[in-house]
């Protein structure tokens, strides 16, 4: 599946490196080490300084370094990850692998809303592969790479990939794959299941989980303002984002399914900026709700469903 159906401006350079929390300092050095997701020449001390705008792909790839160097990969590693994951794959072969079932419950249900509606409200597994591409354009690489799979994974199936780096003892490299967990399909499941049993017994291997860096990336406010354009935010959810800011919120309950009920009070200056307002800019831009319910302070109220679950039919 490719990412760029939903989120098309992924790949527009809008975010400042400031955003991403890496230090000017920091992002100097890397750059002169090789490691940026595009390596670019570095520009000698007396040229002026220009400001640093990158996508999300490489904002994104910029906090996995900060993982990495945690980790205290060297840079030969970090370089190696970073071509594992710009690595262009067909997603043509996975959905090849699908039941008529399947597809419908684990690709077509994951449609957001107004995807379908250019296919007359439904679409089956044969009809799809014969819109999709067979090859893969090198300008698109982006959204099909390995991380472009990811981010699908993350913002459409709501799984929680892994970038799994394994270390080959006989020749020192790393061996990469990427997992993606809490998949609803049984059997990728399965396959995972095997796929972790087989790593346990046999490697010793880093797993790093991608969902809590991107998390980071919702969590900030000051890269709040990209997200409407980037398509991360509808725009009901930016303007309650808005209002909260404002203070005019006094309650918003969101109703989460299966995983309960959370309700979030704005009653101190803290709350606005605070742990409260970081979990709900994480929850909207995940949609990882079903409806949220809004009280204002002038006692309206306003209710925002999460349009990515609803399914059109004619």
């Amino acid at each position: 599946m490719d990412i760029q159906e939903f989120y098309p401006n992924l790949d527009e350079k809008r975010i400042l490196r400031s955003h991403t929390g890496v230090e000017a300092r920091i992002f100097n050095s890397w750059k002169q080490e090789g490691i940026l997701w595009e390596e670019s020449k570095v520009k000698q001390g007396s040229e002026k300084r220009e400001w640093e705008y990158l996508n999300v792909f490489e904002a994104l790839w910029l906090l996995v370094v900060v993982e990495l160097r945690k980790l205290n990969l060297n840079l030969d590693t970090i370089k190696s990850v970073r071509d594992f994951l710009k690595q262009v794959n067909d997603p043509r072969l996975e959905i090849e692998k699908l039941t008529e079932e399947e597809f419908q419950k684990n690709v077509v249900e994951k449609f957001p809303a107004g995807i379908l509606e250019q296919h007359g409200g439904t679409i089956t597994k044969k009809a799809y592969l014969e819109i999709h591409p067979k090859t893969i354009e090198k300008d698109n690489g982006y959204f099909i790479n390995n991380m472009g799979i990811m981010l699908y994974g993350i913002l459409i199936e709501k799984t929680s990939p892994s970038l799994i780096i394994e270390l080959n003892n006989k020749n020192s490299n790393y061996d990469m794959a990427i997992a993606m967990n809490c998949h609803s399909n049984s059997k990728f499941k399965k396959d995972l299941f095997d796929f972790y049993t087989k790593k346990f017994s046999e490697s010793i291997f880093v797993n790093l989980s991608i969902l809590p860096i991107v998390e980071k990336l919702f969590e900030r406010e000051d890269f709040e303002k990209h997200k409407l354009y980037y398509g991360l935010y509808t725009k009901q959810e930016n303007q309650l984002l808005e209002s909260i800011r404002d203070n005019e919120c006094t309650e918003v309950k969101i109703i989460k399914h299966k995983s309960g009920d959370i309700t979030i009070n704005f009653s101190e200056q803290n709350d606005i900026t605070g742990v409260k307002a970081k979990e709900l800019r994480k929850l909207l831009g995940l949609k990882k709700y079903d409806k949220v319910e809004v009280t204002f302070r002038n006692e309206n109220h306003m209710v925002i469903k999460n349009t990515q679950k609803q399914i059109l039919k004619k």
